[in-house]
């Protein structure tokens, strides 16, 4: 197992109820694959927050992976316990 330190931002510390947690994940976890798990934990909010009608993250979720902005969801998560940041803005903030 890995461990993966988390930080909420924005619309979805709201959703979470929380602004850090620790998860522990699989070898080999993708970045869609924590996301699904947060979806399946939190609710179908925090999908709403995260995903679009195609599964593909929403341009107003920004997720960082040790410092590097990260859009792919097969993006395997570094197995050395980088911290994951989420960050949910409202579309309204992203102009547009």
């Amino acid at each position: 197992m890995q461990t993966v330190e988390l930080s909420y931002l924005g619309l979805i510390a709201r959703a979470t109820g929380r602004r850090q947690e620790r998860r522990e994940l699989p070898p080999g976890a993708t970045l869609g694959a924590l996301l699904r798990d947060l979806e399946r934990q939190y609710g179908e909010q925090v999908g709403e927050l995260l995903f679009d009608d195609d599964r593909a993250l929403l341009c107003n979720a920004l997720v960082a992976v040790g410092g590097k902005a990260v859009r792919d969801l097969e993006t395997p998560l570094p197995q050395d316990g980088s911290a994951v940041r989420i960050l949910v803005m409202s579309p309204m903030m992203i102009g547009g």
